[in-house]
This record gives structure tokens, C-alpha cells and sequence, in this order.
């Protein structure tokens, strides 16, 4: 799963998953202006954002990884083993 976080900290961003919704919430912070800069226009909003989404299984919690690079969050999500299916082998009679 990818998510476009231009301009937000990794550090701002928090990823939950309570059964099949993973929650991203985060802030994006005000551009400051430095000494000798001037900032004519901006075009990402800034404050607090939050998107939850349905996953279509249920996921391993304890094997979710997130990696921020280049404004885009990119999150590996694992099935649960009890979402996966089963081979059941058929015996002969």
C-alpha cells in the first residue's frame, strides 16, 4: 500500500491496525520562512490529516513495515495465518 505524505515528517506520522482498518494519521507542519527566503507560494496544506482504510483481510499485525521516501509511504502488509487458505488433503477410502 502507498500513501502520498509530501512534506510530513516520518516522525509526525503514526500507523495503527485494529482487524482489517489500518488508520495513517499525521501532521503536516507550517512552512517557516528562513532569514533570506521568501515564500511566494505554497501549494500543500498544512495541520493534522487522518485516512482510514478497509483492508480486504485480515492482517498480521506483528509483520506490518512502513518506509517514508521521497513524500510517499510505503506499507507492507502480511495476511493473518488464519486469513490464509488451508490445502486439505483428501484421503483415499
Amino acid at each position: 500500500m502507498e500513501a502520498l505524505v509530501p512534506g510530513v515528517d516520518p516522525k509526525d506520522t503514526d500507523l495503527s491496525v485494529l482487524r482489517n482498518t489500518l488508520t495513517i494519521s499525521g501532521e503536516r507542519k507550517r512552512l517557516v520562512e528562513q532569514p533570506g527566503q521568501i515564500i511566494h507560494r505554497s501549494e500543500l496544506s498544512f495541520g493534522k490529516f487522518s485516512r482510514t482504510m478497509e483492508l480486504p483481510a485480515d492482517i498480521d499485525p506483528e509483520r506490518i513495515t512502513a518506509e517514508c521516501r521521497d513524500g510517499v509511504l510505503l506499507i507492507t502488509l502480511a495476511k493473518a495465518e488464519h486469513a490464509k487458505p488451508k490445502k486439505i488433503d483428501v484421503k483415499l477410502s
